[in-house]
């Protein structure tokens, strides 16, 4: 993970800088770009790339699996459900693409094996959360380290309770 995310940092400070490079990947990278990303913001890809050499660093191996999957699985729930449905909206998000989210969210909690089920369930909801207030930083970024901090900090606690 660590060379790709390298890669992937390298090619977007690239394409923010203009380099050489970018000129080479710009016909194939271009159109998944967002504009937000345009006006000087690194991808997602690099977000989540590096978020994940981060969450695998920090957290137990089941907690940094949960975290990486409520924004695999939500992420993309929430942008579907909320610019196709979405009408009570907050800032740039929807509290139908919100629910979308945490229904995707509260599956993985469900189905991530060595989470206890409480634990899973509280995380999703901080991830839920994080995900629908995330302002400056990108969210692929921010759910998964505040999600996987809290589980972690949980799971801790239970070996002494």
């Amino acid at each position: 993970m660590i060379p790709i995310s390298i890669i992937m940092v390298i090619i977007d400070i690239g394409r923010l800088r203009d380099w050489k490079i970018w000129h080479y990947l710009k016909g194939i990278l271009s159109p998944i770009i967002r504009e937000h990303e345009t006006m000087g913001d690194f991808t997602g890809a690099s977000y989540i790339l590096v978020t994940s050499c981060l969450a695998i660093a920090l957290f137990s191996k089941p907690v940094a699996i949960a975290s990486l999957a409520f924004i695999m699985a939500g992420d993309p729930a929430s942008a579907i459900i909320g610019r196709k449905f979405g009408r009570i909206k907050f800032r740039t998000k929807s509290l139908e693409g919100s629910l979308a989210f945490l229904v995707m969210a509260l599956i993985v909690s469900f189905v991530t094996p060595h989470v206890p089920l409480a634990i899973g369930i509280i995380g999703a909801v901080i991830a839920t959360i994080t995900e629908a207030v995330s302002f400056e930083i990108d969210d692929n970024a921010t759910v998964p380290l505040v999600s996987g901090l809290a589980m972690e900090i949980l799971m801790r606690l239970a070996v002494f309770v």
